[in-house]
């Protein structure tokens, strides 16, 4: 079910593949790992449901019910299908899934169901980039017939290293330039939503830096006197949708560069990506209590004062060196 409490039925099979990412994130960010691990019997449901209808190449054919994976331009939709019922991009979010489940199993669950969905994801990856790269074009396709492609594919393609790593930042720059609710070049453009994938893929690939190039989307939302975040661009009403509001998490995750370095944010990762500001401040929740950052640009160099809650401890990152972190306070300049 897509929703609940509602009477009218709406079962939306992808979104299960979403949840396990949500189980993930729980498990990363909060200390109690029981309700991760409690979820561990409906993971292994949803995957065992969706290595039903994956097919010998690895790819998944059509699904019953609403395959839903975002909105885009009228008249458009994705997924799309080949002659023989199959999607790219449905299999690249089991991809995503399988990943996840493989992180969940080795620490709270199954070592050997862990080392199955290993293989499983690596036999789909490589389905995806047999039948879905298009070498000559540079992007994956929507389906294997090569004729639909979409930021979403590329996005989740790159993320998922189906997008060899020495084409990542090349596809990722194309993907860029393609605003919510158009079409350059046939390429279908990816939601507000739908580009919280943009921002993990541009951390991935080591272009986290062109991130607040990213969000020009909400710049230009501002004007328009949205008192909220839209779902979908055009001429539509502001819902209020916190699935369009991520840029919040990214500023802090990315821009601020405050994420946990073990499960239960046990340790922290702090590797701030500023592109052109030249200062920042931020205060990000944890369970001992409040991380504090605060960065200045010393010409290319950077004046950091970072303060850690608790027995915190982590490292901070930045051009490529790496400080250990410590309770309390911790002042560290990079020349």
């Amino acid at each position: 079910m897509s929703r609940y409490p509602s009477s009218l039925p709406q079962i939306i099979p992808t979104f299960s593949l979403l949840w396990i990412g949500m189980v993930h994130d729980y498990w990363q960010y909060r200390p109690d790992p029981e309700p991760a691990r409690a979820a561990l019997p409906g993971t292994r449901t949803v995957l065992a449901w969706f290595a039903a209808h994956e097919q010998p190449d690895g790819l998944l054919q059509k699904l019953p019910w609403w395959s839903f994976v975002d909105w885009v331009s009228e008249h458009q939709e994705i997924p799309t299908y080949d002659a023989q019922g199959e999607s790219c991009v449905t299999t690249l979010e089991y991809l995503g899934a399988l990943n996840e489940a493989v992180d969940l199993e080795k620490s709270l669950g199954d070592p050997l169901l862990a080392d199955r969905y290993q293989a499983r994801a690596a036999h789909v990856r490589s389905g995806l980039f047999n039948k879905c790269w298009s070498p000559s074009l540079g992007l994956v396709a929507d389906n294997p017939d090569q004729k639909n492609f979409s930021q979403q594919a590329n996005i989740l393609a790159v993320l998922y290293d189906v997008v060899p790593k020495e084409c990542q930042q090349e596809v990722l720059r194309r993907m860029l330039s393609i605003d919510p609710g158009t079409t350059p070049d046939g390429i279908l453009s990816a939601s507000y939503y739908f580009r919280f994938y943009l921002a993990r893929a541009l951390d991935h690939a080591g272009l986290a830096d062109e991130y607040l190039r990213s969000i020009d989307p909400w710049r230009k939302l501002l004007p328009l006197h949205f008192s909220t975040w839209p779902e979908v661009p055009g001429n539509t009403r502001s819902d209020s949708h916190a699935w369009s509001a991520h840029p919040i998490y990214d500023l802090l995750t990315l821009v601020a560069g405050i994420e946990p370095a073990s499960p239960g944010f046990a340790t922290v990762r702090i590797a701030p990506h500023l592109g052109t500001l030249p200062a920042l401040k931020a205060v990000f929740p944890h369970p001992e209590g409040l991380i504090e950052v605060a960065y200045q640009r010393q010409g290319a160099g950077l004046d950091a004062t970072i303060t850690l809650p608790g027995r915190l401890t982590g490292d901070f990152i930045f051009n490529g060196q790496s400080w250990p972190l410590t309770p309390g306070l911790n002042r560290i300049k990079q020349p």
